[in-house]
């Protein structure tokens, strides 16, 4: 049997499309838990009506606690083997489950993984692994994590299937609102000896303003330096890092410059904040060198990065208010 656990919040205008993906599986034993994280709109109405029509559901409810919180709860009373995580505001292929299981069985993996589709408003994108194969801890470290890693297929837990048996002690980080997937999906890889590769797009995942994904808190960068030390750490294990450091240094420069974008762009944020808070992630123990020490990093952002070299925070801010913020000096 197959857990597939979906965290809902405020879903109401996706979550029948997702309930109706999973329901319809050409794999048919399942343990549908819907966890219900204190909306306020009638997604919990919606999964009641789903669970008289189905009795694979399990309606959950609980206070406001987050995504990584409810994904926690659903690990601890899941009954599958193997278990899935599926957000609310998304949805899956039909064959999804019956073929990751199949390889997940066949292929006696630990982990299956697979392509998926990211889905905008006017425009949709397929990212494959393109292969198929299955491989142990060391040789998928040293061969294939790299381009798995760069084609960002590795960052969500949504697109694998995972042998409960792996989650030992591991549980997604609740002190993280940004990367916590990807330090969850590096924390288990790190426990698997086996890991399978099915090389079909088949997680729709839908880029939403108000999605679980972007429900960021920006108070401190504890979600930086902890998906950063399960990245080392798994790179030091299987003695890739010097083959990665380059590729990571890229990956993590985007990702910073990706969060302070969001936070110039976001208006309930008064800018003596912004300051405080782009001065606390340049001065980060990781951060600063990241930014500074890129090739790809000082090519898209040259001025950016002179002024952070020479450390003119406040000039940076200007910039950033002007370029992220919207206001224009307003």
């Amino acid at each position: 049997m197959i857990s597939v656990i979906v965290p809902v919040y405020n879903a109401e205008l996706y979550i029948e499309k997702c309930l109706d993906s999973i329901c319809r599986q050409t794999y048919s034993d399942l343990e549908i838990l819907l966890i219900d994280d204190g909306s306020s709109d009638k997604s919990l109405e919606i999964c009641n009506q789903y669970a008289k029509n189905d009795c694979r559901i399990k309606v959950l409810t609980q206070d406001n606690q987050g995504v990584s919180r409810t994904r926690n709860r659903g690990i601890k009373i899941a009954n599958g083997d193997s278990i899935i995580f599926v957000d609310s505001d998304d949805y899956i292929h039909e064959n999804m489950l019956q073929d990751m299981n199949m390889s997940l069985e066949t292929n006696q993996a630990d982990i299956c993984l697979c392509g998926i589709v990211e889905i905008w408003q006017d425009t949709q994108k397929e990212v494959l692994p393109n292969l198929e194969f299955v491989a142990t801890d060391d040789e998928f470290a040293k061969v294939y994590f790299s381009d798995l890693y760069k084609k960002s297929l590795l960052h969500a837990i949504w697109n694998k299937l995972i042998r409960r048996g792996v989650f030992h002690n591991t549980s997604f980080a609740s002190n993280m609102s940004y990367f916590e997937d990807a330090k969850f999906t590096i924390d288990i890889l790190l426990n698997c000896q086996r890991i399978s590769v099915v090389n079909k797009g088949y997680y729709f995942y839908f880029h939403h303003s108000d999605s679980l994904s972007n429900n960021t808190h920006r108070s401190n960068l504890t979600w930086a330096e902890r998906y950063a030390d399960s990245l080392y750490h798994y790179m030091k294990k299987y003695e890739i890092f010097d083959l990665q450091k380059n590729e990571i240094n890229t990956q993590f420069s985007r990702c910073i410059l990706g969060y302070i974008k969001e936070n110039y762009r976001d208006h309930t944020i008064d800018r003596k904040e912004k300051y405080k808070l782009l001065k606390e992630i340049i001065n980060h123990k990781y951060t600063f060198e990241w930014l500074t020490n890129n090739a790809e990093t000082i090519k898209a952002n040259k001025i950016v990065t002179v002024l952070l070299k020479r450390r003119h925070y406040r000039l940076v801010n200007i910039l950033c208010q002007w370029k992220f913020g919207g206001d224009h000096g307003k």
